[in-house]
């Protein structure tokens, strides 16, 4: 049996009015799929037995991680300071944007911890 699945998607955040912007104007971020190695990086299992031999694990989530395994661009993003312009088209560049983009960062997290538990919205991926 031979599945069709794309690999790469394109997600347009609400963050700012986004997607009310016209088309060329909007944050677009494109994405590697979700795949079960991203999982892992993402979500590193730590198990421990305790002294009756019972297994209890935990999960760690590495915030920028999950990012920096997830996107491959960033179109139409950019901010100034002081009459100069930063363009934005990396995870690294936007990890280093000021705090009033903290709300698109927490969009992204919870748009891509959707993706890897299977209850994304599909309407927005393209």
């Amino acid at each position: 049996m031979n599945i069709s699945v794309s690999l790469a998607k394109e997600y347009v955040p609400e963050f700012n009015g986004n997607r009310e912007l016209p088309a060329l104007e909007q944050i677009r971020i494109s994405h590697k799929a979700p795949s079960l190695k991203i999982k892992e990086n993402i979500f590193p299992k730590k198990y421990q037995y305790d002294a009756s031999g019972e297994m209890h694990g935990s999960f760690e989530l590495d915030r920028p991680g999950m990012l920096k395994n997830f996107i491959i661009a960033i179109k139409n993003l950019s901010w100034d300071d002081e009459g100069v312009s930063y363009s934005v088209k990396t995870v690294e560049e936007l990890l280093k944007a000021p705090p009033a983009f903290e709300p698109l960062l927490d969009e992204l997290y919870s748009y891509f911890q959707d993706l890897l538990n299977g209850s994304v919205n599909e309407k927005n991926s393209e």
